[in-house]
């Protein structure tokens, strides 16, 4: 049976993401770099469980400062994909990428397009992006987030969805603890 976070766990993820910024963070080389700001767009999609487009947005946001601290934290808003009317959302910088990198990246003309971030993907991380925003979504779902509020968060319009991917999770664990 095919998962929705095709078994990635988060912190799995979380840690391949900081690993791969700490061997990058030192190079000046303008692959490098692309490379980097690669990684802070999945660093951004993993924490917020956001689409990747939204993803790069906020990651262009944040470049240009287009952002507010709330509660000790980055946030920017962004425009909520496949929605019929405009709908926007708080995006928060990920605490574990350190946010010297925005300004390290800044100065570099990056064009960053959906289809490239979710080819690199697959090259830096060995999964599909979309994978980033359900192991955000298994994570909050382990630590007891209702589905309802998940959905919120991620902005899904049909709880449905999140209710089905939900049960499914907990149904799998339950048959697995009990004999």
């Amino acid at each position: 049976m095919r998962k929705w976070d095709m078994g990635q766990k988060y912190e799995d993820l979380k840690k391949k993401i900081v690993d791969e910024i700490n061997r990058l963070k030192t190079r000046k080389n303008i692959r490098s770099i692309k490379r980097l700001a690669y990684l802070l767009i999945y660093g951004i999609q993993l924490r917020n469980g956001a689409r990747i487009s939204e993803s790069i947005e906020a990651f262009y946001n944040f470049l240009s400062g287009n952002y507010e601290k709330k509660e000790n934290k980055l946030v920017t808003k962004v425009r909520v994909r496949k929605k019929k009317y405009p709908e926007y959302r708080d995006i928060i910088f990920p605490e574990f990428i350190p946010l010297y990198l925005i300004n390290k990246i800044k100065n570099y003309r990056l064009d960053i397009t959906v289809i490239s971030a979710k080819v690199n993907c697959r090259r830096i991380l060995g999964v599909n992006s979309h994978t980033l925003r359900y192991a955000r979504i298994t994570y909050l779902l382990e630590r007891g987030v209702n589905p309802s509020i998940i959905a919120k968060i991620t902005h899904h319009s049909k709880i449905n969805f999140i209710l089905e991917y939900t049960q499914e999770k907990i149904a799998e664990k339950v048959n697995l603890s009990i004999y």
